[in-house]
């Protein structure tokens, strides 16, 4: 079974987020041309949800929580 929000992100997506979160102003580098596996992928979260499990804490809050937890 998939755990996920069902949203979609690029990887790009995620490390702009976590470059926010983490106050980083520096650049990231991405080598398009050694490409290994999807740039995108969408977690199927219908059978979970069919469960009656929902996820509780967003994206974006999971990143700060993450990042809090590492700090601490």
């Amino acid at each position: 079974i998939n755990i996920g929000t069902g949203v979609d992100i690029s990887i790009k997506e995620l490390v702009e987020k976590i470059k926010v979160e983490i106050g980083y102003t520096g650049n990231f580098n991405f080598n398009s041309s050694k490409l290994d596996g999807p740039i995108k992928k969408l977690t199927d979260v219908s059978k979970l949800n069919t469960l009656g499990w929902k996820h509780k804490v967003s994206l974006e809050k999971g990143v700060e929580k993450i990042y809090s937890w590492y700090l601490s």
